[in-house]
């Protein structure tokens, strides 16, 4: 059986795990894009409209995901503090 702090560190364990996989899969999905527009860069006559366009709504992307993230942070945040009024 273990004990609770055994517990909190497993439970730390697996939150430092889930966010090392997003963080991954947000590199995995960078990569790709890069790579997708290098390869469009590459032609006889890119479309240089086209790849500026891409990057800044690759970026809103990101930036939306941030926010989302900042977002759930501060919920959280709220939630936690509303329970220990009570």
């Amino acid at each position: 059986m273990m004990s609770s702090s055994e517990r909190r560190r497993e439970l730390l364990l697996q939150e430092e795990v889930r966010s090392l996989s997003q963080e991954l899969a947000q590199c995995q999905a960078d990569k790709e894009f890069v790579w997708s527009l290098w390869k469009r860069l590459q032609a006889a006559n890119p479309d240089l409209t086209q790849a500026v366009s891409l990057v800044v709504e690759r970026e809103k992307q990101k930036a939306e995901a941030k926010d989302r993230k900042v977002l759930e942070i501060l919920q959280a945040k709220i939630t936690r503090s509303r329970s220990w009024r009570e």
